[in-house]
């Protein structure tokens, strides 16, 4: 089968829930035996030297780029008031990726074309007239209700009224889109769900992110009991709500009632107001270059989101290492885990406080959660049972 991935971003290094599965969707259907072609919108904001790509991808996948800026700019912002589209797409719209597209689409016969997100959907037109092969849409996430969740919770009149009009905006166009597509490969069953809602009755397969299994035979480290931590990229405004949220409302109360712990924060993109927060109990490491070993030797992993969507795959590695692992509900989504049995779920700042207190507390807790954490990785998120699944299905398609 000869794919050809259109991804918004070249999906590397591995430090953000995105480019890991971007990137593992590409290791995973070449070690399956197709035919990879990856093309890239290679930003400024997330640029990437291609050399330093690892050598197996450059002898498995045909990479081709297009260097571009897509970065929000005020400017840009400001004069979308006066359009009806969707500042969050159009950004993503680029000439010079249409014409190496169309270029692509004419010298190669693709059998699927995945869209690595919705960001990716105004090629559609593109492939259309070039290509007949499947046009497929892999939904990271469902785009307007992460918008819709970030205005709910803004407490500012101005910034609400913004980021609705956002949401708004951006729920046209993306289910608009979705009557443009062949099928749909959405990465948990609540996504599948709203896109049903919306209006989509092509075939749908659910394609949840998925780790290694090498991962899970990763030697453990001695863990430092007490120590809670929190990795995830700070360019994305979900990510610096959750941890604003927890360093205001639970980090206090946490710290005075168990002064041994020690908090770490860890993520590309920390703002400088987070940098500031080093102290005696916390430590802020800004971007790490190896997530594996940064999370090891860590007892607690926090996820405290309160807005976005699809699902996080830091939550799937956490798990598959044993970590005992406090989210949100919002958090959790699209994993198919129960409270007290391989996950903590809590929803309010006073939840979250009890269910860290019985983290640290309760070491028979922490065993049955890390071993059935494991357990729950093994059966049902490996990267090569989920793209075995993905591949029947692209099969029976085009069949």
């Amino acid at each position: 089968m000869k794919i050809l991935q259109l991804c918004n971003r070249v999906p590397y290094p591995l430090t953000d829930g995105g480019a890991i599965a971007m990137f593992a969707m590409t290791q995973s259907l070449s070690d399956a035996g197709c035919e990879v072609h990856m093309l890239a919108i290679n930003t400024q904001k997330h640029f990437v030297e291609i050399d330093k790509l690892p050598d197996w991808f450059h002898a498995k996948v045909k990479l081709y780029t297009v260097d571009a800026a897509t970065d929000v700019t005020p400017h840009g912002a400001f004069f979308n008031l006066f359009s009806t589209r969707s500042y969050n797409l159009i950004r993503f719209d680029i000439p010079a990726f249409h014409k190496k597209l169309a270029q692509l689409l004419t010298e190669h016969k693709y059998d699927v074309v995945q869209l690595e997100g919705l960001f990716l959907s105004m090629y559609i037109p593109t492939i259309r007239k070039h290509s007949t092969a499947l046009v497929s849409m892999r939904g990271h996430n469902v785009e307007y209700l992460i918008w819709e969740r970030l205005a709910a919770s803004t407490a500012s009149f101005f910034k609400k009224k913004y980021l609705q009009l956002l949401a708004k905006r951006l729920k046209r166009e993306e289910i608009s889109v979705l009557q443009q597509l062949d099928c749909i490969v959405p990465i948990s069953t609540i996504d599948e769900q709203i896109y049903r809602q919306q209006g989509a009755k092509m075939p749908m397969l659910v394609c949840t992110a998925g780790v290694d299994e090498n991962l899970l035979e990763a030697k453990p480290a001695e863990v430092k009991k007490g120590t809670l931590f929190h990795l995830a990229a700070m360019n994305w405004q979900p990510n610096v709500e959750a941890v604003n949220w927890f360093m205001q409302s639970i980090w206090p109360k946490v710290k005075v009632s168990f002064p041994q712990t020690h908090l770490f924060l860890a993520g590309k993109d920390m703002p400088d107001a987070m940098m500031k927060q080093n102290g005696k109990q916390v430590t802020v490491c800004g971007q790490v270059n190896d997530a594996v070993q940064f999370m090891q030797d860590k007892q607690i992993m926090l996820v405290p989101l309160l807005s976005g969507s699809g699902m996080r795959i830091k939550i799937i590695e956490g798990m598959a290492l044993g970590k005992v692992i406090v989210s949100t509900s919002i958090g959790a989504e699209g994993i198919d885990c129960t409270s007290g049995k391989n996950i903590l779920l809590a929803d309010s700042a006073e939840e979250f406080c009890n269910q860290i207190a019985l983290a640290i507390s309760d070491s028979e807790l922490c065993n049955r959660l890390s071993k059935n954490a494991k357990a729950l990785v093994q059966q049902k998120y490996t990267n090569r049972s989920i793209i075995s699944k993905l591949i029947s299905f692209y099969s029976n398609l085009l069949k």
